[in-house]
């Protein structure tokens, strides 16, 4: 028996629909956004922030 879980996600119900495009839109956002944040940073003094933009480029 199939769970109802299971069978909405393989009929690619509304929310699992929603999920993937925010995760494209997420994928495509972060290079351009840490990019735009390590040109305003490029000698690191925002250590914190900087980390997170760091590591988001590499994502």
């Amino acid at each position: 028996m199939i769970c109802s879980a299971s069978s909405a996600a393989a009929s690619g119900s509304a929310p699992v629909r929603a999920i993937s495009r925010w995760l494209a839109t997420a994928a495509w956002m972060a290079p351009r956004a840490s990019d735009r944040g390590i040109v305003v940073d490029p000698d690191f003094s925002f250590v914190f922030l900087g980390t997170y933009q760091r590591l988001a480029r590499t994502w």
